[in-house]
């Protein structure tokens, strides 16, 4: 997955900005990739886009996983 960093807000580095990101249902599957990508940025995840990833029985099982260990 690649995440770009666009704009004033990406390059600033400490300064608060919004970016959005639009994902069609045959996209839907990198849904998952998207939450690891924000968690481990330290992101806030959309109670959306954590519904849309848990649909994907690969992203729940790990995610599952994760929580037992």
């Amino acid at each position: 997955m690649h995440v770009h960093r666009i704009g004033r807000t990406g390059r600033a580095g400490d300064k608060d900005g919004t970016a959005y990101t639009l994902i069609t249902l045959k996209e839907a599957r990198f849904a998952g990739e998207l939450v690891n990508s924000l968690i481990g940025a330290g992101q806030n995840v959309s109670v959306e886009l954590m519904d849309l990833a848990m649909k994907d029985g690969r992203f729940r099982s790990k995610r599952d996983s994760r929580k037992g260990a």
